[in-house]
């Protein structure tokens, strides 16, 4: 009987171990390089193709207000990070409806769209390196002047 309980004992002891392994502690670039993993990219030029095509792509920028102000991909909408799994279903009524989201670099929309996959939308796109990519790219930026590029 000592000896079923010390395998018991072990085997729990054993398991936890495991477990904890499971759950080790992972940092912000830890959780944006698994969430890539997990989600699709868009390219800048891709992007910027699919909308010179007339493509109607719902862009969702998930920036604060005054980086969104600041320059934004033309025709997109502002939808913060801390808001957006509450307000997705209102922009996106239908979870197979394509879509894109981005930020600043990529991080934290790599973050959301890894979220609002799990939240059963299908066809989420994330915008490969954010809005810096975008501006490298040389593609058009909407201020409440007007559109610039990077160039201008």
């Amino acid at each position: 009987m000592k000896r079923i309980s010390r395998i018991v004992v072990l085997t729990l002891v054993l398991a936890m171990a495991l477990s904890a392994s499971a759950f080790a502690a992972m940092s912000a670039g830890d959780l944006v390089a698994e969430a890539k993993g997990k989600i699709t990219q868009i390219s800048p030029m891709e992007l910027q193709m699919r909308l010179e095509m007339g493509e109607k792509l719902l862009v969702i920028d998930i920036r604060n207000k005054e980086e969104f102000l600041a320059g934004h991909i033309p025709g997109a909408v502002n939808v913060t990070r801390d808001l957006l799994e509450f307000k997705i279903a209102d922009l996106v009524p239908d979870p197979e409806t394509e879509f894109v989201v981005n930020c600043k670099s990529g991080g934290r929309s790599s973050l959301a769209a890894e979220q609002l996959v799990r939240m059963g939308y299908t066809n989420v796109l994330n915008l490969d390196g954010g809005m810096k990519a975008w501006m490298q790219s040389g593609y058009p930026v909407e201020t409440a002047l007007g559109l610039f590029t990077l160039a201008q």
